[in-house]
C-alpha cells in the first residue's frame, strides 16, 4: 500500500474500531473528549438530562447533537475560548461516516434525517481570552484593587489563565458583584457599566473598561413603624439605626430584629419589612437622608400545645422531654424551638431532627412535632497513616451508641504502628446535672519506643466537661489514676516505675474560622495536672500546659500564623520520666526529629527538659490555585530545673 494511501487509511481505521456500530437493540453511545479526564465524565453525565427521563435510546436525532454540541460550546464558551467549536463524528445506522464542526451560533446545522448509532463530541477550544487589564472610573468608595478582583481575581503568584478567563456572562457576573458590593456599603443608587469590547484575535488579551456611577450614600436620619392593628414594635427604640447607612442587607438584619422581637412574645406567624423614602439632595452632595419605614403584621398570638417525638424508637420519651425544655402553654418562640432542636441533636444518637409545627382545635395553640431519624446502634471505622517518627500507623474503633435508651455511649480504640501500641475504652454519659455537664470514664493502655526509653503506661480516669459561657470556653476537670514505667533507660538516676493519682483541670476557646487549616481567629488553651500523696499517688508534681495560636489574612493572598506554648513541670527530684518533655518532632520545634530537642547529659544521652517555651511563626503565600508555600520560623527555649525559667538553653530552626 502506497505511504500517502496508509496515512489515511489509519485515522479511518481507528475512528471505525471506535465507533462501530452496535447489535441492534442497544442504547446508542456517546463519548465526550478534549476537557479532561474528570470534567469529560461530568459534561457526559450532563449531557443525559437531554434525554427523556435520562434514558438513552437506540440512536441520535439530529435534535439531540446539536443541543448536546450547543452545551458543550457553553462550557468552553464560560472558560473563556471565544471561538470555541466542537467536533462532532459519528456513525449512523447505515454505517456511514459524518464529521461536522458546530460552533456557539449553530451557524451550520447538522443534515437531516439522522440517526446515530456512535458519537463522539470533541472539544476544539481555540484562544482563550483573558482579562490583561482593567480600567476603572468614577470608584472611590473601596480600593480599586479590590474592584478589580470582581474581574480579574488573583490566585497567587502563579495566577491560572483559567482564573482570569473571560466570557461576557464573566464579566456581567463580575459588573453585578461590584454593583451589589457598593450597593451594601450605602450606595444604593449605585450602576456599573462595561464597555464593549472584543478579545485580540490572536492573543485572547481583553482590555476592560468600567465606568461606574456611586451616587450619594444613604443615611437614616429617622424610622417610623406601621404595624398592623396599630400599636408599637415591642421593646423600644432600634439604636443601631439613627445615623446608620442603609443597604438591603440592613433591612433584612432589621425585620429579622423585629421578627425576634414578636416570635419572643409568641408571635410565631409575624410578617415584617423595612423600606427607605429617600429625601431631596442638594446639588454636590455626598449623602442622601433617607426614612427607614417598617411595616409589621403581627398575626395572632401562639401558645404551645403538646410535645412529640417521632421518630425515637430507642430512645426513652423522659430523657427528649427534659432535653428539649418546652413547656405546654409558653409562647410559640421558633428561635427556642431551633435551640431545642439543636439540644436534642447533640445527644449524638439521631442522623437527622426536622421541627415542624401542627395547629390544633384551638386556633391560639400549636402543637411542637420532632420528626427524628435515629443513628445505627453501632459503627466501626478505621484508618491508615503515616507520620515521620511512627512511620505506618493504623487505627480501628468500635463505637456504640444510644446504650439503655439514654444517649449513653462508648467507644473502644486500638491504634497500632511500628512505634507504638495503644488501646483505650471509654464510656460517655452526655446528660448529667441538668443536661449541663457531660461525663466518661476511661480505661487505657500505651507502649510506646521514645528516643530515650520504652514508655509503658495505663490506667483510668473520671472526666467532667461542660461549656463555660462566660468565657465562650469549654472547662474539663477529672480525677485520673496511672500506672507508669520507663523501660530500657540508661539515663541514670531516675525512678522508672511510678504510681500516680493526679487531678487534672482545663480550659479551651477555640475561635478559628477552620480547624484543620485555620485562616482566621485564635485558639487558646490551658491545661494542668496536679498529683497529690493526698489522693494516693506515689509523687508529688505540678504539670502546666498552655498554648495561643493565632491567624490573620494579610491581603487576599497571604496569611500570617503566630503561636506560642508553654509546658512546665515542677515538684522535686522524683517526677517521673513519662511527664517531662521530650521536644522535637512533627508538632514541636521543626527540623529535630522526634525528642531530639531536649537536652543530652555528658554522656550524649538524652534526659529530657522541666520546661518547654516553644515560638512559631509562619508566613503562608498562595502561589497558584490551591498551592501555598510556607516559610516558618520555629524557637524553642528549655530548662532542665523550673526555678531557672523561662530558658537557659535557646534552639531555633527556619524553613
Amino acid at each position: 500500500m502506497p505511504a500517502k494511501a496508509a496515512k489515511s487509511f489509519l485515522p479511518a481505521l481507528c475512528l471505525t474500531f471506535m465507533l462501530a456500530t452496535p447489535a441492534s437493540g442497544r442504547p446508542a453511545v456517546v463519548k465526550v473528549d478534549g476537557f479532561g479526564y474528570l470534567h469529560n465524565r461530568e459534561l457526559k453525565q450532563s449531557l443525559t438530562l437531554l434525554l427523556d427521563n435520562g434514558k438513552v435510546p437506540e440512536q441520535f436525532d439530529a435534535g439531540y447533537i446539536e443541543d448536546a454540541c450547543l452545551v458543550l460550546n457553553s462550557d468552553l464558551v464560560e472558560a473563556g475560548y471565544f471561538k470555541a467549536k466542537v467536533r462532532a463524528r459519528w456513525i449512523d445506522t447505515n454505517g456511514q461516516h459524518g464529521d461536522v464542526l458546530v460552533d456557539a451560533d449553530l451557524s451550520r446545522p447538522l443534515p437531516r434525517p439522522l440517526a446515530v448509532t456512535r458519537l463522539r463530541l470533541q472539544a476544539v477550544p481555540g484562544v482563550r481570552a483573558v482579562v490583561a487589564e482593567v480600567k476603572l472610573e468614577g470608584l472611590t468608595a473601596i480600593p480599586a484593587k479590590d474592584a478589580e478582583a470582581f474581574f480579574r481575581p488573583s490566585a497567587g503568584w502563579f495566577t491560572p489563565d483559567e482564573a482570569r478567563a473571560w466570557s461576557r456572562a464573566r464579566s456581567r457576573r463580575a459588573a453585578a458583584q461590584l454593583r451589589d458590593t457598593l450597593r451594601a456599603e450605602g450606595y444604593a443608587e449605585a450602576k456599573v457599566d462595561l464597555l464593549e469590547t472584543e478579545p485580540d484575535e490572536k492573543s485572547g488579551a481583553v482590555r476592560l473598561e468600567v465606568r461606574v456611577s456611586q451616587g450619594p450614600r444613604w443615611r437614616v436620619t429617622g424610622w417610623r413603624a406601621e404595624v398592623a392593628g396599630g400599636g408599637e414594635i415591642p421593646g423600644g427604640e432600634l439604636a443601631e439605626l439613627q445615623g446608620a447607612t442603609w443597604s438591603h442587607a440592613k433591612a433584612l438584619d432589621l425585620a429579622h430584629t423585629v421578627r425576634r422581637r414578636y416570635h419572643e412574645l409568641g408571635y410565631a406567624e409575624v410578617r415584617a419589612s423595612w423600606s427607605a423614602e429617600p429625601a431631596e439632595i442638594a446639588p454636590g452632595a455626598t449623602e442622601r437622608g433617607v426614612v427607614a419605614v417598617a411595616r409589621v403584621q403581627p398575626g395572632p398570638l401562639i401558645r404551645i400545645g403538646e410535645v412529640h417525638f417521632l421518630g425515637a424508637h430507642k430512645t426513652k420519651p423522659e430523657l427528649l422531654s427534659s432535653r428539649a425544655k418546652l413547656e405546654k402553654g409558653a409562647p410559640y418562640d421558633p428561635k427556642r424551638i431551633d435551640e431545642a432542636r439543636l439540644r436534642l441533636s447533640h445527644l449524638g444518637v439521631f442522623r437527622r431532627i426536622e421541627a415542624s409545627e401542627e395547629a390544633t382545635a384551638d386556633p391560639g395553640v400549636h402543637d411542637v412535632l420532632f420528626q427524628m431519624t435515629e443513628e445505627a446502634g453501632w459503627a466501626a471505622s478505621w484508618l491508615i497513616g503515616y507520620g515521620s517518627y511512627e512511620q505506618l500507623r493504623g487505627k480501628a474503633e468500635l463505637n456504640r451508641r444510644n446504650l439503655w435508651g439514654l444517649a449513653h455511649r462508648d467507644q473502644i480504640e486500638f491504634s497500632q504502628s511500628f512505634k507504638a501500641t495503644q488501646g483505650e475504652y471509654r464510656y460517655t454519659v452526655p446528660t448529667l446535672f441538668n443536661d449541663t455537664v457531660e461525663g466518661s470514664t476511661r480505661f487505657y493502655g500505651l507502649r510506646r519506643e521514645e528516643p530515650a526509653f520504652l514508655r509503658v503506661e495505663y490506667g483510668a480516669g473520671l472526666e467532667l466537661t461542660r461549656a463555660v459561657p462566660w468565657l465562650d470556653a469549654r472547662g474539663n476537670t477529672g480525677l485520673g489514676y496511672e500506672l507508669l514505667r520507663a523501660d530500657a533507660v540508661s539515663l541514670g538516676a531516675i525512678n522508672q516505675e511510678t504510681a500516680v493519682m493526679a487531678l487534672h483541670l482545663g480550659l479551651t476557646r477555640d475561635k478559628r474560622d477552620n480547624p484543620i487549616r485555620p485562616r482566621n481567629g485564635y485558639r487558646w488553651s490551658v491545661q494542668t495536672e496536679f498529683a497529690m500523696p493526698e489522693l494516693g499517688s506515689e509523687v508529688r508534681y505540678q504539670r502546666v500546659e498552655l498554648a495561643y495560636s493565632w491567624h490573620r489574612q494579610l491581603g487576599t493572598e497571604r496569611w500570617v500564623h503566630c503561636g506560642v506554648s508553654q509546658g512546665l513541670v515542677g515538684g522535686g527530684g522524683n517526677i517521673p520520666l513519662n511527664k517531662i518533655f521530650f521536644p522535637g518532632g512533627e508538632s514541636s520545634i521543626r527540623g529535630y526529629p522526634e525528642g531530639e530537642a531536649a537536652r543530652h547529659d555528658a554522656a550524649g544521652r538524652l534526659v529530657g527538659v522541666r520546661g518547654a517555651l516553644l515560638f512559631n511563626l509562619e508566613l503562608e503565600q498562595q502561589i497558584t490555585g490551591r498551592w501555598t508555600a510556607v516559610i516558618f520560623s520555629d524557637t524553642l527555649g528549655t530548662v532542665t530545673k523550673a526555678s531557672d525559667w523561662p530558658c537557659d538553653e535557646v534552639l531555633s530552626s527556619a524553613g
